[in-house]
């Protein structure tokens, strides 16, 4: 009588999505929606350092006159550049998704053409995110050193690993600013909780907002880059 007065109900508890309440199955799935970015950027980064390594030493090489390039001449670059980069990763994403998480035991609820409005946009987002960053940087060796550590800032300020509500404004603001941050809250719900794209829609015209910001931002980063060669050029 006693054990039936403290427990009238047995209660049984049977987790949703998470059914082995593990980390690795709370936080892995975003970590690998947030590789593709940090990729990006360390990749593209190095390789923007490395280009303008090269083109600096020609500039300096006697005679040389690098051409005068308008925004224009510096958009088709970076179009080029993010068709590039976006059918490099498309693929990478699809092999992430179809086999990475199901050779780790990751369940993928949503159906291919909802991952695909969300990953659209979001690699879209980091490549010119990448490019944008990468004018910054005029050695290989700097460009390294600079993005590598932002992974872990990265994965806190997505909120996904720490509560947003534990976190200064400011930082949750700036968080928003990186594409991660989105993409790894929608691409959660569509894999872990089985959303579909129209419940993740903020998170998708979020990215496309970030996308077009950082498409002209990156399009000024390569026209500001290619004047500071003229001017080593002309030195």
């Amino acid at each position: 009588q006693a054990a039936l007065a403290r427990e009238p109900f047995h209660v049984v508890t049977r987790p949703l999505f998470n059914a082995t309440e593990s980390y690795a199955t709370y936080i892995v799935p975003g970590v690998l929606v947030l590789i593709f970015q940090q990729t990006l950027l360390v990749g593209i980064g190095l390789v923007a350092g490395t280009r303008h390594e090269r083109a600096r030493a020609c500039a300096l090489q006697p005679g040389a006159r690098p051409a005068d390039e308008s925004l224009a001449g510096a958009a088709w670059r970076v179009l080029g550049r993010t068709a590039f980069y976006l059918a490099l990763y498309g693929v990478h994403a699809t092999v992430g998704f179809a086999l990475v998480f199901g050779a780790h035991g990751f369940a993928v609820r949503a159906a291919a053409p909802d991952l695909a409005w969300l990953m659209l946009p979001y690699l879209l987002a980091a490549i010119l995110f990448a490019q944008a960053l990468g004018a910054l940087f005029g050695e290989r060796e700097t460009a390294m050193f600079a993005l590598v550590w932002t992974s872990l800032p990265a994965v806190f300020l997505a909120g996904f690993a720490w509560p947003r509500e534990a976190m200064p404004a400011w930082l949750v603001a700036a968080g928003h600013l990186l594409p991660s941050t989105p993409a790894i809250d929608g691409a959660l719900r569509l894999t872990q909780l089985g959303a579909r794209a129209a419940d993740v829609a903020p998170q998708i015209a979020a990215l496309w907002a970030l996308a077009g910001a950082y498409a002209l931002l990156a399009v000024v980063a390569a026209w500001w880059r290619e004047a500071r060669l003229r001017d080593v050029a002309s030195a």
